[in-house]
């Protein structure tokens, strides 16, 4: 009976660990899926239907005579800068996108476009290649090499890295290869090391994103019975021992996400009372999202606290909140010791 009894134990605590990888994974899914829906909505918010037809009015009543290839230009708003997928063909947009500069930009800009668009391409190569590579990094071309850790050093670059990465991921899938999956995270600590390179302003949006990939992104382990996410590749980078780094991440995202809401009329007539409800419930799923993020990297109970206690005082939380926040750190946290988290002197 006791044998049968210690079988039973050991089935539920399996049961248990695997029920709450699923939910990491699942609050993770939602996140980047309610992300890219935002995105989606902010884009249809800033068209202006009145202000483009009186611009295409306008430029086909002037005397300006018109490029003799085109009769108008196409009604394609911010082309450049829509997040919404298409099924128009690349070829059709890359055309566009052509006409639009040879015809409407001077020379000194178009250059940059140029090398721009150019960079881009490189970019989306490089990070095609490191999601289905059978190479190791160390093995690539040493120009290939020295262009990679060039583009994680950059801000920009970086961005449009991680961008394309992030990308890949959902055309790919999340399930990686080993080699790809040590690639990725040999890439995403070249990124951490370029962000810290300039510690007067730290590329928190880029931390975001590594955590966000770093946490979905798993291979499977040899006796094909786990999920090993990406985020143990790098939970023992210095960034990720820093208090500053976890608080104003959430600070971001939490501020990020009040952005995209502001424009949605409906918000523009509720009164204090709803608005505060509203805010709360931001910052309860962006800190929940964050807490799960925190025990995946293993950090420390005390330190976690600490966090949700600043956030509690600083947004005036209820109680309701702040006993959902700590029912999640205490039914999922483990407490290791795997590194001693650091926080600054004005936060302690």
């Amino acid at each position: 009976m006791n044998e049968l009894q210690s079988m039973e134990e050991d089935i539920g605590l399996a049961i248990k660990d695997s029920l709450r990888k699923y939910i990491i994974y699942e609050v993770s899914y939602i996140k980047n899926f309610q992300y890219d829906i935002n995105k989606k909505a902010k884009i249809m918010e800033n068209i202006n239907i009145i202000k483009d037809i009186s611009q295409f009015i306008y430029k086909n009543t002037s005397r300006e005579i018109p490029p003799f290839k085109y009769d108008y230009i196409p009604y394609l708003s911010d082309l450049n800068k829509s997040k919404i997928n298409s099924n128009i063909d690349r070829g059709i947009i890359d055309e566009i996108n052509n006409f639009i500069t040879n015809n409407f930009t001077s020379d000194k800009a178009k250059e940059i476009i140029i090398l721009k668009n150019k960079i881009n391409l490189e970019i989306e190569s490089i990070a095609e290649e490191i999601f289905t590579s059978k190479i190791a990094i160390e093995n690539f071309d040493k120009n290939k090499v020295d262009k990679i850790k060039e583009y994680c050093s950059n801000k920009l670059n970086r961005k449009e890295l991680l961008k394309f990465l992030n990308n890949f991921r959902r055309i790919k899938g999340l399930n990686l290869d080993e080699i790809p999956y040590n690639n990725i995270g040999k890439i995403l600590n070249l990124c951490l090391n370029g962000i810290i390179e300039n510690k007067s302003n730290i590329d928190y949006p880029n931390i975001i994103s590594i955590i966000s990939l770093s946490s979905t992104l798993y291979k499977i382990s040899s006796n094909k019975n786990e999920r090993i996410f990406l985020n143990k590749y790098i939970k023992n980078h210095e960034i990720f021992k820093k208090y500053e780094t976890w608080k104003n991440a959430i600070k971001y995202s939490i501020i990020e996400e009040m952005h995209n809401q502001k424009n949605f009329n409906r918000y523009s007539k509720e009164d204090f009372n709803e608005k505060k409800k509203r805010i709360n419930n931001i910052v309860k799923f962006q800190v929940t999202s964050y807490l799960y993020n925190m025990i995946q990297f293993e950090v420390k109970k005390n330190f976690i606290n600490d966090i949700i206690s600043e956030f509690k005082n600083y947004y005036d939380l209820d109680k309701e909140i702040i006993d959902s926040f700590n029912n999640i750190v205490d039914n999922n946290h483990e407490n290791k010791n795997s590194f001693s988290n650091e926080k600054t002197s004005e936060n302690k």
